[in-house]
C-alpha cells in the first residue's frame, strides 16, 4: 500500500530515482578516482605496515593495467627516498607504454614492461578504445564504436615473479577491464603459499563478459590465509561470506587481503544482517 502510494504521489521515474539514489549513497558508490575511493589511502596503509612489520626489508608492488601510471606515482610518493621499494609497471597499449615510459623515465624504482598480465602467457588480441584510454581491454570489441584490435605479450604474475627470482609481492594493483578476475583465477598457487600481501583489484559490469563474479572470488580463496574487502574512502573493509547484495556490479574495487595484513592495517570486519546490510561486526 505505502509503495503504491508513493509511485501515485511521485511518479515511477522519480520513485525510482530517488529509491536509486538512496541506496547507491548507502553503499557508498562514489567515483573512481584515486585520491577519493580508498585506493590512495590502501597504498599508504600497506606501505606503513609494511615499515612496521618488516623493516629494512624491499617493498615490492605490481602496477597490472597502468594506463597512464597514477598508481604507480602515489606508490612512489607515498614510498619516498627513505624505503628501499621497486614497482613492475605493466601496460601493452603503445600509446599508454610511450606516455609511463616518459614519465618514468628518470626513476629507475619503476621499471616498465608493455605486456598485459592474464592467466597465461603467450599473446591475445586487445581492444583498442583509444591510446591513452581507460578502457582499453583484452576480448572483443562487441558495439564500441571505432576500437581497433591489436596483438599483444601475455604473462603471469608467478611468471613475473619467477623471472625476478623473488617469492613474494607485498602489494598488486590489477586494473584490466574486466579481465581482472581472468587473473585471480590464475593466482590460487601464490596465495595457498602466501605469496601476496594484497591484492586490490577493479569490479564491474565488464567481468560479465567473463563470466566473473564475486561469488567466485569466494570460491577461490576458499581454504587461503586471504580474505575480500571492499575498499572505501576510509579505508577497507573485509567481507566475512558472500551475499547476494554484493554481486550488483557496481563500479568498485575490492582486495584479497592477507590475514596478517589485514591485522596489521586494522581492517574493518563487517556482518551480514537479516535484511542483507554489511555493518561493522
Amino acid at each position: 500500500m505505502k509503495t503504491s502510494l508513493l509511485l501515485r504521489l511521485l511518479g515511477r521515474k522519480t520513485s525510482w530515482r530517488l529509491g536509486r539514489s538512496l541506496y547507491m549513497a548507502s553503499r557508498q558508490e562514489i567515483g573512481n578516482e584515486i585520491a577519493e575511493n580508498g585506493e590512495a589511502l590502501l597504498i599508504r596503509q600497506v606501505i606503513d605496515a609494511h615499515r612496521r612489520s618488516a623493516p629494512g626489508t624491499p617493498f615490492r608492488a605490481f602496477d597490472i593495467g597502468a594506463n597512464l601510471g597514477e598508481w604507480s606515482a602515489e606508490v612512489a610518493t607515498v614510498a619516498g627516498p627513505a624505503l628501499d621499494w621497486s614497482v613492475d609497471l605493466f601496460e601493452p597499449i603503445e600509446g599508454s607504454f610511450a606516455h609511463v615510459s616518459r614519465r618514468f623515465a628518470d626513476e629507475p624504482r619503476i621499471r616498465c614492461h608493455q605486456m598485459a598480465v592474464s592467466n597465461r602467457v603467450g599473446t591475445a588480441e586487445m581492444v583498442v578504445v583509444g591510446e591513452t584510454s581507460g578502457t582499453n581491454h583484452l576480448g572483443s570489441a562487441g558495439s564500441e564504436t571505432g576500437a581497433r584490435t591489436v596483438t599483444v605479450p601475455l604473462t603471469t604474475i608467478e611468471t613475473q615473479l619467477d623471472a625476478q627470482g623473488i617469492d613474494r609481492v607485498d602489494l598488486v594493483k590489477v586494473d584490466t577491464e574486466g579481465h581482472d578476475i581472468e587473473i585471480l583465477r590464475a593466482i590460487r598457487p601464490l596465495l595457498e603459499r602466501g605469496a601476496i600481501g594484497a591484492l586490490q583489484f577493479e569490479y564491474n559490469w565488464r567481468w560479465l563478459p567473463n563470466r566473473g563474479s564475486l561469488y567466485e572470488v569466494f570460491r577461490l580463496i576458499d581454504g587461503t590465509d586471504y580474505q575480500l574487502a571492499r575498499i572505501y574512502p576510509d579505508g577497507p573493509a573485509i567481507f566475512p561470506a558472500w551475499n547476494a547484495e554484493l554481486d550488483r556490479y557496481f563500479e568498485a574495487n575490492y582486495a584479497l587481503i592477507r590475514n596478517d595484513v589485514a591485522t596489521a592495517l586494522g581492517a574493518v570486519r563487517l556482518s551480514w544482517e537479516a535484511s542483507n546490510v554489511a555493518l561493522p561486526a
